[in-house]
């Protein structure tokens, strides 16, 4: 949908050009969704079955129906008679940018819990979930340990690494904006409880409650953390670590575009773990990074 909101000089370029004539014959042309169309510019189907909830099986079908009239054309329909070339491109590339090898990278999974008459139009149905991520240089992913790494050492979280946990949304669903005096209360310990030549054996506890009664964030928060993790001091790294939280989240305001129904309390889950940086979303960086994190870390992510 982005395509209909560029400037009149980039809806002239080839890539536009393309898009429109290829969707003309698509139910609400340039539009959200899934689409297949030939080389040459031809729509054959839009893929993308069920709302709000996809049908894979059927969208399956549609994708092979498309490929069974794709080959049935003549080779002159179905190829472009030319190729684009970067001057007809009419949206920026996106940038796909990775964190520095160094960082501590975390994964954040979150989900509601089932609730009385739930049903697909709202987000917090537990079909759905949000990923999200979390990274810190090394210093910051240093505050997560105790000052002094001797078994029985208890350290409490604060700074930069505890910020994330109170203003990132990684504990709940949707990213509602948390000002300082929103947050009541943000504890976070950790204790060493073991050691094995160079790795420390790590307990987390958090205690969480956040309170906002502003204009765009009318809503509540109160939950509870644990967690452990493994220190390499060897190599200055976490090896594991996985926190999770549980919380009860109060949506004073139901707004129609997130939630249906006269529920406004539900419980919610969120797992942190160390995130395993799979190719197919590699470059996804985290929700708050342009709000979230320092101009000194945005300098450093790394170009494929």
């Amino acid at each position: 949908m982005a395509y209909n909101n560029v400037p009149d000089a980039a809806k002239a370029k080839g890539e536009y050009q393309f898009l429109q004539k290829a969707l003309t014959g698509a139910p609400h042309g340039i539009h959200q969704g899934i689409y297949i169309v030939t080389p040459s510019g031809r729509y054959l189907k839009q893929c993308n079955v069920g709302w709000p909830k996809l049908d894979p099986q059927q969208s399956l079908q549609r994708m092979k129906e498309a490929l069974a009239e794709f080959r049935a054309m003549p080779k002159g329909q179905r190829l472009a008679t030319r190729a684009l070339t970067e001057s007809d491109r009419s949206m920026p590339e996106d940038r796909h940018l990775s964190p520095a090898p160094e960082w501590l990278k975390i994964r954040s999974t979150t989900r509601s819990y089932a609730f009385p008459d739930m049903e697909y139009f709202d987000q917090r149905h537990p079909d759905y979930y949000k990923i999200d991520r979390l990274w810190m240089t090394p210093e910051t992913a240093r505050s997560l340990l105790p000052g002094k790494l001797e078994v029985g050492e208890v350290g409490d979280i604060q700074g930069r690494a505890l910020n994330h946990l109170t203003h990132d949304c990684h504990l709940m669903l949707g990213c509602p904006p948390w000002t300082k005096e929103s947050v009541k209360t943000a504890k976070m310990q950790v204790k060493i409880v073991a050691k094995k030549g160079r790795y420390f054996d790590l307990r987390y506890s958090g205690d969480f409650h956040f309170d906002s009664d502003s204009r765009w964030n009318k809503s509540s928060y109160r939950g509870k953390l644990l967690g452990k993790a493994v220190w390499d001091d060897e190599k200055k790294q976490f090896t594991r670590l996985q926190w999770v939280a549980l919380g009860e989240r109060n949506q004073r305001v139901l707004r129609s575009n997130e939630a249906r129904g006269s529920v406004h309390v539900t419980t919610v889950g969120s797992v942190l773990e160390l995130d395993p940086m799979r190719p197919n979303d590699r470059h996804i960086l985290p929700h708050r990074w342009e709000h979230g994190y320092p101009k000194e870390m945005k300098q450093q992510l790394v170009a494929p």
